[in-house]
């Protein structure tokens, strides 16, 4: 190639859209461009591409700077040459034309001869870019949008590669493992026949034969052919025959089916029709056949149980772990065992589920700490109890057995200001105080600098009222001291929850009509057994409403005793 071709760089730029390209080189970059670069930016990629492919780089000197210095943004060419001179090398960058290479002008009217400075492709790259000028501007927004999208293009062609990779090493893969299979020809094609043995009604056989008219002849002389229908696979269209018709199948006998009557004959027949039917849909004689089923039946589309299993698990934010007091609590799973996100305490919870209740194991500050506290009670529980929980997997972690609920509630115990129920220390005023809890209210019983003082008024006031409402509180063990009952709540009268009561099962005080009702719970319905003036006729007739209910409907009421 002539060195000193001269090429129209800006004539090609102007008039140079990439779609020019794009019917020859449908690429992934082109389509990109087209989507994000301006048309100037365009023009800029399809002149270069163009230079690219025809001319070397660095050799041919085929650009004019007097075509293309107005183009860049010079107002003049000498600071277009002033650029070019100082940031390039003369007849390595650029060359000047002289003499034989240029025309030169004979007239003697004391004008210069002309000189021509030509330019190598890469060289003229580095004019626009250096020149300063608004052109020069746009020119470098340009290369740096071509290098973003290039280095888009590669990422994208690369994971493209890699995909195709892995899926061929799958390929090679399953070839390398592939066991010798029977393949599409291994079918026995022929006939399932209907036979009837006219000596013994409703006996009909049902067999197979690659010629049914032989193959009748050859048994008893008795048969005649009922109805045949000719399968791809005799043995599979049989097998799926006897099985459906089972209910008919005469013990004993694997091919010999009774009918009673015309109706099961023809549910016979059109059963034979139906399933040769369906099984014709599979009948590939060649792997053609097969993979054209598979694309009229969009069966590539299909997704398999394991990608739904992994989409559904993806898309849970969060799970009902457990009922809890009568409510459903919403947390966040962890990926182990036994531990959730308490969102209520901003901390992973530890429980365990052992005889159908839930064991807390308390709140941890990360998962991993939640994890590790579960493996420890499981441990414990699989050495002593001979339960078989599963682990969760930790590295380097060996699980040490901790009953922890009991730890726990020794913790709780030692961190209490007094040994004795119902009693409490008050640090700031130097005295324990004794309280009571009765109908989910807490009520004071006094303030005592003796903490035993304090314990015998629970003692007294615990005993009140396990005699007087047949509660179950448990008493102090105080040496040599025997509790007597006693009161000491005062009550509000007209809040007085003691006359909202009554000691009885199934009695309560009805506080407009101040008169005593009988109840019973049955089948999650409260039952009105009347209103009366004392609380022991009305816990009379709970009675006799339980007793009643106990004898006919095997219930277990328990009964009020006077």
């Amino acid at each position: 190639m002539d060195n000193f071709q001269r090429l129209d760089i800006v004539n090609l730029i102007n008039n140079s859209p990439v779609s020019k390209l794009s019917t020859e080189f449908q690429t992934n970059l082109l389509h990109k461009i087209q989507e994000t670069f301006t048309d100037d930016q365009q023009q800029l990629f399809v002149a270069s591409f163009y230079t690219y492919l025809n001319y070397n780089s660095k050799t041919d000197f085929v650009i004019d700077l007097d075509k293309v210095w107005k183009w860049i943004g010079f107002s003049r060419k000498d600071p277009a040459k002033r650029t070019l001179e100082k940031h390039f090398t003369t007849n390595i960058d650029y060359k000047c034309l002289l003499h034989n290479s240029v025309e030169q002008n004979n007239e003697t009217r004391g004008g210069h001869n002309q000189e021509q400075v030509m330019l190598n492709i890469e060289t003229f790259k580095g004019l626009c870019m250096l020149a300063g000028t608004k052109k020069s501007k746009e020119i470098r927004q340009y290369y740096l949008k071509l290098e973003e999208l290039l280095q888009d293009t590669m990422k994208e062609e690369s994971e493209a590669l890699k995909l195709q990779l892995e899926q061929q090493n799958k390929k090679i893969e399953l070839l390398e493992n592939k066991p010798h299979t029977y393949g599409f020809s291994s079918w026995k094609n022929g006939y399932v026949y209907l036979v009837t043995d006219i000596s013994k009604p409703g006996h009909y056989k049902i067999g197979m034969a690659t010629n049914t008219e032989k193959r009748v002849r050859n048994l008893n002389t008795a048969y005649y052919l009922y109805y045949e229908v000719e399968v791809y696979d005799t043995e599979l269209f049989e097998r799926t025959i006897h099985n459906i018709l089972q209910p008919f199948n005469i013990k004993g006998r694997k091919e010999w089916f009774y009918f009673s009557n015309e109706t099961q004959l023809k549910y016979a027949i059109d059963l034979m029709d139906k399933v040769c039917l369906f099984l014709n849909k599979f009948n590939f004689t060649t792997n053609e056949k097969f993979l054209e089923y598979v694309t009229n039946n969009n069966i590539t589309n299909k997704r398999l149980p394991n990608e739904i299993k992994s989409e559904t698990n993806e898309n849970i934010q969060e799970t009902n772990v457990y009922k809890l007091t009568g409510q459903q609590t919403y947390n966040r799973t962890g990926t182990y065992k036994g531990v959730c996100f308490s969102i209520e305490k901003q901390k992973w919870k530890a429980e365990l589920k052992k005889d159908y209740k839930i064991n807390f194991l308390g709140y941890y500050d990360t998962e991993l700490d939640a994890a590790k506290a579960y493996n420890n009670y499981a441990t414990f529980l699989n050495q002593n109890d001979n339960t078989n929980y599963t682990l969760n997997e930790i590295p380097d972690f060996v699980p040490t057995p901790i009953d922890i609920p009991t730890v726990t509630k020794k913790e709780i115990l030692n961190q209490k200001s007094s040994k004795f129920r119902g009693v409490s220390f008050n640090s700031q005023r130097q005295y324990y105080n004794s309280a009571i809890k009765f109908k989910n209210k807490s009520y004071n019983l006094c303030q005592n600098v003796d903490e035993i003082q304090c314990a015998k008024i629970y003692n007294q006031q615990a005993l009140y009222f396990n005699n007087q409402y047949g509660t179950n509180y448990q008493l102090n063990d105080i040496p040599d001291y025997q509790t007597e009952e006693k009161n000491h709540i005062v009550f509000d009268k007209k809040k007085n929850p003691l006359e909202n009561t009554s000691k009885f099962y199934g009695v309560s005080l009805h506080k407009n009509l101040n008169k005593y009702r009988a109840y019973i719970v049955y089948n999650k319905k409260q039952l009105n057994l009347g209103l009366f003036t004392s609380d022991i006729e009305a816990a009379k007739a709970y009675n006799e409403k339980a007793k009643e209910l106990n004898d006919n409907s095997n219930k277990k009421y328990k009964l009020n005793t006077f």
